[in-house]
Order: C-alpha cells, then structure tokens, then sequence
C-alpha cells in the first residue's frame, strides 16, 4: 500500500526529500502550482530521483469558486475560469473537458489518470450530478481511446454530505457498477481549523464508503489532503491516503483556494506524535520532556536525534522542514501499520488509539497542559466511528 506526497506550493526540495527518506510511495501533483512546463519538469525530475507512483490533479474543482486563487490554472488547455453549472450543460462540453484533462496528463506521462471534477456540498445537488457526468464521460473517452494508465474517477465531496447515510448509498450504488480502476476521494472540511477531530456520524460513513470502495467492491481508493486519520481509512479498505507539507495540504477546504486577506502569523514549530495520533506544538513537547515523559512522546524517527541530542526539545536546532520530513515518515509508519484484512486492521487500530488515550490520561495526570486541539479528544469520535461503522455492515 502506499503514502502520497500532496504537492503544493513553495515545494523546493521536499518532494526530492521525502522519496529519499522512503516516506512517499508517490506524488499527487497540483495543477495550479506550477505552469505546464514547469510540471513536465518536476515530474522528470522526480521520476530521476526514485520509482514513485506520480498523478496529477487537474484541479478543475477550482473554477466555479467564487473569486477563485487559480495561480497557473489558466495556463492549462483544458482550464476555464468562472464555470457556473449551466456551463455543464451540454454533453458535448463535458465530453471536451474529459478530453482535454486525459490528454494533459497522457502528455505527463502520469501512472493514473485523475478524472476532473467538481465540489459539491450534497450527493443529491446539481454538482453532485456534475461531477457524476464528468467521472462517467472519463471513464467512456478512455475506454474509447485504450491503452491508458489505470483510471481513477475524483470526487470532491464536502463533509455535510455524509450527513444522509441513504443519499451516500445511492451514490455508492452508482460509482460502484462503473468499470474504473478506483477513487481519487477529497473531502471539503467544514472548518478549515487544521485538527484531527471530525463528527462521529460524518467519519462513521466515511468510513463506510471507504469500506464498500476499497474491501466490498475491490475498488484502490485513495484519500487526498488527509493526515492521521488517514490510519482508519486504510483499515477498512482504502489502499492509500495522500497528505503534504503545509495543514492545507493535510487538510482540505474549499476556503483555501479563494483570494482573501494576505499574511498571517508564521507557524508555531510542531512534532508529530505517533504515540499520541496527533501533532503537538514543541512547547507542549517541551513540557512532556519537563515531565519525564518525552521516550513515550516520540515518534522514533531519525530527527528525533535533533531533540534527543539537545539540552531540551525547545533547545534543539528544530525547524520546519524537520517537522514535515518527521511527520511523513509517521504518515508512512501509520500506512505500513496496516494491510491485513478489515477485521485485524481495525482491531490494530483499536489498540494504538486505545494506547493514545492512555498516554494522553497519564501526560495530564502529570501536569502537562495542551492545548484545546491536543488534548485527544479525538480519539473518542474514531473509537465511536469504529463501533458505529461496524454496526453499518
């Protein structure tokens, strides 16, 4: 099974690093980062430095947003900014954009084809059937055409459509008797806060889509812009999961690709935590270490050896890129910590976020403070999204 690198901007060396340290089976490239030279470039080059899985996102999701940060979208043949739904009309237009985004990433020389796709907040809304169209057009051009990479169809689903299990399943029931290799999933968070917490009901039927894609129907799904919860979706059938070096790359909204107010705060330095399933501020880190706690903290990666050969964790030479190569290879740790079947799977993880919440109960018995986000709360929903997804076969 395999990790994804999720490209985004600013990307310097941190594809070429996280093949090298044997964190990222493949890359999941981003259209609006780079110009079309650009990216057939970057795919060289990274197919130079190891053998990766590589894709391509068309990213045409993009378009009808509002007031939408296309950066190099309108570069690429296939692109067209301000698409409303009436532009989706005409099966003939639909048949073009299938087309064009096959053939972009044909020239790409890409293992798997992305069909493009729209966001759409309900399975029963007009965007919903959009992006049916669109994942259905795909499929028929490159049975037509053969001798194509495996396909796999893109859903960009908001979460508030998990809502409605009966809605899901009509879905499902559709995607299911199409002949496509798999599923290129993105969930649209509704808050774009990066945590690890969902609502038990939306991940208890993610979860289930996952299921009845990947172990029901034989189906690769992979799941982008995800981060440690990519563990359960694994567990019950996902084949991969995708995540990148900033939280908007390990956590999708829709928000993030519409122009706003520049600046910001600079980042506070984080650790990845697989003991804790989640990624913690270093000070926090710090106060584990003030406690005797920080072997039971660390994710016995290699850059550990930065804080374990400081004065303290605050005191170690830490920095952001630390933070991200550490924080791929848990990403990588948690994808080969499963793979057997569904029932040894979840039973797995049942025990490592039973171990999580054990930690978390004696580091506050201990006077460490987290912050509100950090405190493992989250691992109650998973548990309850495990029971409930498994009342659900």
């Amino acid at each position: 099974m395999s990790f994804y690198l999720q490209h985004g901007h600013a990307k310097s060396s941190r594809l070429t690093l996280a093949i090298q340290d044997g964190a990222a089976d493949g890359v999941i490239f981003a259209a609006r980062n780079e110009t079309p030279e650009k990216m057939a470039q970057c795919i060289e080059q990274i197919r130079e430095v190891g053998t990766v899985d590589v894709l391509f996102d068309p990213q045409l999701y993009i378009s009808p947003l509002t007031n939408a940060k296309e950066r190099y979208l309108d570069r690429y043949e296939y692109y067209e900014s301000g698409l409303t739904a009436k532009d989706f009309i005409s099966p003939k237009k639909i048949r073009a954009y299938a087309k064009a985004t096959v053939s972009t990433q044909l020239d790409f020389g890409v293992d798997a084809i992305l069909s493009p796709t729209v966001c759409f907040d309900s399975f029963s809304d007009v965007w919903s059937h959009i992006a049916l169209t669109l994942a259905e057009s795909t499929l028929e051009y490159t049975e037509k055409i053969g001798s194509v990479p495996r396909l796999l169809l893109s859903f960009v689903l908001a979460e508030s459509a998990l809502d409605s299990r009966d809605d899901l399943d009509a879905f499902l029931d559709t995607i299911t008797t199409w002949n496509a290799a798999g599923f290129y999933i993105i969930v649209d968070r509704s808050d774009g806060t990066y945590s690890q917490q969902w609502s038990e009901t939306r991940l208890r039927n993610l979860l289930y889509l996952s299921h009845v894609l990947g172990s029901r129907n034989d189906f690769e799904v992979i799941f982008g812009y995800t981060d440690f919860c990519g563990l359960l979706f694994r567990a019950v059938g996902a084949k991969s999961f995708a995540g990148g070096w900033f939280h908007s790359l390990r956590q999708f909204h829709r928000g993030r690709f519409v122009e706003g107010p520049g600046g910001g705060q600079r980042p506070l330095l984080r650790y990845p935590s697989l003991p804790l399933l989640d990624s913690i501020y270093l000070n926090e880190l710090q106060q584990a270490f003030d406690q005797d706690f920080l072997e039971e903290v660390l994710s016995n990666v290699p850059q550990d050896e930065v804080i374990e050969s400081a004065a303290s964790p605050e005191d170690a030479d830490w920095t952001q890129l630390l933070s991200e190569r550490a924080h791929w290879l848990c990403m990588k740790e948690l994808d080969s910590s499963v793979g057997v079947d569904v029932d040894t799977d979840v039973a797995t993880v049942r025990e490592r976020i039973e171990a999580a919440r054990g930690l978390y109960t004696i580091l506050s018995n201990a006077g460490v403070v987290l912050e509100r986000r950090h405190r493992g709360d989250h691992l109650a929903v998973w548990l309850r999204a495990l029971d409930g997804f498994a009342d659900l076969l």
